[in-house]
């Protein structure tokens, strides 16, 4: 307890100190700026992810809308220590004034793009104690905090947010703030930066590093170090996946067993407590689901040999990730694992059928009936056939079907249909995901077809 006191008293002396050198560099026109090149969004990653754990630890519920999903190129030319100095002391302040089981936002968007500059916003919200409106402006000026026992309830210097607006004013932005007591705060800076060009390292083939390729992709991450998971969710969420975890094998193997729909990829840490990774994996190979028990699963471990890799492959994991990774690495390894796209389109297109009917809706409105009054038991059918690996009746059914789901223009599932009527020639470790394709794009179809029917 004394060594823990006595480090903790070290880091906020340094703090304190860190401050107070900033502010005096600030205040004396002394402060220098960088200029290199630098990932905004990678900036902004390194800034938040240390943070979210804090969040977390503190019983928080942190949310991230990352850069990466509304830029397309993040190269730019200035200070990266400097942006990630204001959002750690945004973040740090939204954590510090805000109670468990309060909430944090933090939002990075591309607001405008020319030839050669990149237009950003940066947001942290928060629904923390709040700032009365006259108490607004005091909270910028140097050792100055909003109410009187404010150091003693929270600590801190006072200096942050002063030195934070300085630095996006020196960065050529405005930091703004929106705040009402007992509701919580929003603090944002806007900043026009010149393009860069990225390093030569950095850049990959547009077809090869497309993140829409992940958009809507339901990975499941077992690991069971909190910080670890925290960093795979914040990236993956990045890429536009929807992510799960769990903390033990045993936990993973009940998430795959349980999940409404079969997940796309499961992340397995090999060093797991309880079940490990191989045995977890052996158990969802065992599971009863094709659909399940064939998902890709990928191995995460800090073992790089090649007789290690070798062990885990004949275990019946697809692949291996040594860490640390690196983030192109882990893209595309998960581009390979994936059977196919997903579909953001409309789940059906009426077009041509509207086109066939030449406005004689009644003839429409018949066929929708007859696809949402029949659809439904054939799906059932093909779940059982899935379900028992029988792969002819799941061509049967798959060509039987096929029809029907062209007549309403569902066409987003047209290599499910064709792996799976092809069964007696296809790589049929590839028909379980197939199948758990198209049944899920159907049933889809079924949830949002009926609005096309007249209200009765």
């Amino acid at each position: 307890d004394f060594v823990r006191t006595i480090r903790h008293a070290g880091q906020h002396l340094l703090h304190v100190i860190n401050d107070v050198l900033d502010m005096a560099k600030i205040t004396s026109g002394k402060l220098e700026m960088e200029a290199v090149s630098f990932n905004l969004c990678d900036s902004m990653g390194e800034a938040i992810r240390p943070l979210a754990t804090q969040a977390q630890e503190k019983g928080l519920h942190f949310a991230g809308t990352p850069l990466r999903t509304t830029c397309a190129y993040p190269w730019v030319l200035g200070d990266p220590h400097r942006l990630n100095q204001i959002l750690i002391n945004l973040v740090a302040n939204a954590i510090k004034f805000t109670a468990p089981g309060g909430r944090i936002i933090v939002i990075g968007e591309q607001l405008a793009e020319t030839a050669t500059d990149l237009t950003v916003r940066f947001t942290v919200e928060d629904t923390g104690i709040g700032i009365a409106p006259d108490k607004q402006e005091m909270i910028f000026e140097g050792f100055t905090q909003a109410y009187s026992d404010t150091t003693r309830r929270f600590g801190g210097t006072g200096l942050g947010l002063s030195i934070s607006r300085a630095l996006v004013e020196q960065l050529g932005g405005q930091l703004t703030l929106s705040s009402a007591v007992g509701v919580g705060s929003t603090f944002g800076f806007t900043l026009t930066l010149p393009k860069a060009d990225a390093p030569h390292h950095a850049m990959l083939p547009t077809d090869a590093y497309d993140t829409g390729a992940l958009h809507g992709r339901r990975l499941l991450v077992v690991e069971d170090n909190e910080i670890n998971r925290t960093v795979a969710r914040l990236l993956f969420e990045g890429w536009g996946a929807v992510v799960e975890e769990a903390e033990d094998g045993l936990a993973g193997v009940h998430r795959v067993r349980d999940a409404p729909l079969p997940y796309d990829v499961v992340l397995m840490d090999i060093q797991l407590p309880g079940l490990n990774g191989l045995d977890a994996t052996a158990a969802i190979r065992a599971l009863p689901d094709p659909a399940r028990a064939n998902l890709p699963i990928i191995a995460l471990t800090a073992n790089a040999f090649r007789a290690d890799r070798d062990r885990y492959l004949a275990a019946g994991m697809n692949a291996c990730l040594a860490k640390p990774f690196e983030e192109e690495e882990v893209y595309q390894t998960l581009v390979e694992m994936l059977p196919g796209p997903v579909a953001t389109a409309p789940a059906y297109d009426l077009t041509r059928l509207r086109a066939l009917a030449r406005g004689r809706e009644e003839f429409v409105l018949k066929i929708i009936r007859s696809f949402l009054r029949n659809i439904p038991e054939s799906l059932t059918q093909l779940r059982a056939a899935v379900a028992a690996s029988n792969w002819d009746e799941a061509a049967k059914i798959t060509h039987h079907i096929k029809p029907s789901l062209e007549s309403v223009g569902v066409h987003h599932v047209d290599e499910s249909v064709r792996q799976l009527e092809t069964a007696a020639v296809a790589d049929y470790a590839r028909l379980p995901v197939a199948a758990a394709q198209l049944v899920a794009q159907v049933q889809r179809v079924l949830t949002e077809l009926p609005r096309e029917l007249p209200s009765e």
